[in-house]
Parts: structure tokens; C-alpha cells; sequence
């Protein structure tokens, strides 16, 4: 578990500090820095607690060991937090986030929204996974996505 934890630091690292910080060491370029966490969404959430968890244990895997701080930035379903970590978060490695799991489709999705270009955040790690089902009530007649699928085609839906 130790090994992983310390691995994970640092894949965290590299991800976020830019050459020069790298050059410095990363006991100095941390040592009385503080490392602000983007929380995009309300406290009391799962992703509440999976940040509040990383900013609690990754500071004493870090050399220098930094103080971290947890800040909110809700609303719009994450985007009010995407586009600030895109804009206005600063570029030295002492910003992270925890983004929606669905912050690169949205680009996409809702490009007069999401105004952010995903391809410039680095993706660190994943604290949780997600498993995505779809469920329909027994008393339909679709069992499969197959179905639904075929009869919207076919304007039976």
C-alpha cells in the first residue's frame, strides 16, 4: 500500500510541476508552498470525500511536504470549477482538480458551454471508478439496448 501511495506521488509530481520546478528538486520547489484542490462540485459528495482524502495524504508523500487546502468552486454540474481551473488556476504545479468524470465528452457535447480545451489539463490518476449500467423496470419488454434501439429506428418508440 506505501509503495502505491508513494508511486502515486509521484505520477502526481511529474503531472504537475513544469520543468523548472523539476530542475529545483521537488523537496525545494514544495517546501512552504501550499497546494490548492479544486473541488467542482457541493461538499458532502463522493467527490467531497475523494478529494478531502487525497489533499489529507498526499502532502506527506510529497517531499518538502506542503500544505494543501480544499476550495469549492460548484455549480453548472462542474463547469463552474472546469472553467476556473482552465482559466484563472495557476500553471506551477500548485493547483490540482477533481473534474467530472465527463469532462472531456461535454467539451464536445456542449461546445457553447464548455468553453475549455481538455487536451491542456494533465490527467494525474483516478481516486474511484464508476461502473455505468443501464436498467429499464421489468414490466417492459425491452431486455436488451439492442431493442430499444431497433424500435426507435423504426419509429416504434
Amino acid at each position: 500500500m506505501q509503495a502505491a501511495i508513494r508511486l502515486a506521488a509521484l505520477v502526481l509530481l511529474c503531472a504537475m510541476t513544469d520543468r523548472a520546478a523539476l530542475a529545483q528538486g521537488e523537496a525545494e520547489f514544495f517546501r512552504n508552498k501550499t497546494i490548492k484542490f479544486t473541488i467542482t462540485f457541493e461538499p458532502g459528495g463522493s467527490y467531497d470525500l475523494y478529494a478531502r482524502l487525497a489533499a489529507t495524504h498526499l502532502p506527506k508523500h510529497l517531499r518538502g511536504q506542503p500544505a494543501m487546502t480544499v476550495q469549492y468552486q460548484p455549480g453548472a454540474g462542474g463547469l463552474v470549477g472546469i472553467l476556473h481551473f482552465a482559466e484563472k488556476a495557476a500553471q506551477d504545479g500548485t493547483e490540482l482538480a477533481i473534474l467530472p468524470r465527463d469532462v472531456a465528452i461535454n467539451q464536445r457535447l456542449r461546445p457553447e458551454t464548455a468553453k475549455y480545451d481538455v487536451r491542456r489539463f494533465n490527467w494525474v490518476g483516478t481516486l474511484a471508478t464508476y461502473p455505468a449500467i443501464a436498467a429499464a423496470p421489468t414490466s417492459t419488454s425491452r431486455s436488451s439496448a439492442a431493442r430499444p434501439t431497433a424500435a426507435w429506428r423504426h419509429g416504434r418508440c
